[in-house]
């Protein structure tokens, strides 16, 4: 579905999205002033699960300003406008850098919080296919939907985070409500980002229209704002 310029649904939309950008940049310097008051804390700085976090809001800053930009000026949510060039290296980009944030994340959960329990392993599985989908040549529909699946096959290895902080709010009363905040956090933003991708959205549109695509992103654009915000207080918590 195109969303026209100057209709009410464009308006709406660029307005939310406006929205989740100043929520993620507010929720980066929150972060930043965190990490630099644990910093003074403990004397030195120390690569931690806090400032992983606060790259992670900063990279999805950055990558939702790209997409919006994308979105709303290059391919006016057309389906046939998605894939092609140079629309499409902006998609790229943006994906491979909100990408990393999170795989960077993982990283640090795995050194920091579970002692290095995968040993990266599923830092380096997600990170490989961040790469793959950011390599992978796009000429048509069909290898911008591959691409998104590549995405889909990456996600997978994300999927721990939320499981280790629901056993974590399972067996630390302590920390319950901290981590199940970072965990609702998580599900909500990771919900949003599948709703989106290509190989879901396209599954929705055949089954309910076209006109579903103003409300898919109505519920993208506020799991972006609920999700980030109960990550970014369940880990500010966490890490005190």
């Amino acid at each position: 579905m195109t969303i026209e310029p100057n209709t009410f649904e464009f308006s709406f939309l660029f307005i939310l999205v406006l929205i989740v950008i100043a929520v993620k940049i507010i929720m980066s310097i929150y972060l930043g002033i965190k990490v630099r008051k644990k910093k003074k804390e403990e004397g030195e700085f120390k690569l931690n699960f806090l400032f992983s976090i606060f790259i992670l809001a900063i990279a999805a800053a950055v990558s939702r300003a790209i997409y919006t930009y994308y979105d709303f000026f290059l391919v006016g949510f057309d389906p046939d406008q998605l894939w092609r060039y140079p629309n499409v290296i902006y998609w790229k980009y943006a994906g491979f850098i909100s990408a990393l944030g999170l795989v960077f994340v993982l990283y640090t959960i795995d050194k920091k919080v579970l002692s290095n329990k995968f040993k990266g392993i599923l830092a380096y599985y997600a990170l490989f296919f961040v790469v793959l989908q950011f390599v992978w040549p796009i000429n048509s529909k069909a290898d911008f939907e591959t691409a998104s699946l590549i995405g889909v096959f990456g996600i997978v290895a994300f999927a721990i985070i939320p499981i280790i902080f629901l056993y974590l709010a399972i067996k630390t009363p302590g920390l319950r409500k901290e981590c199940l905040m970072m965990f609702l956090g998580i599900i909500i933003y990771a919900f949003g980002s599948l709703l989106v991708s290509e190989n879901f959205l396209a599954a929705i549109r055949d089954a309910l229209g076209e006109q579903i695509d103003v409300t898919i992103y109505t519920i993208f654009y506020v799991s972006k704002i609920v999700g980030i915000s109960l990550l970014a207080f369940g880990v500010s918590q966490f890490s005190l």
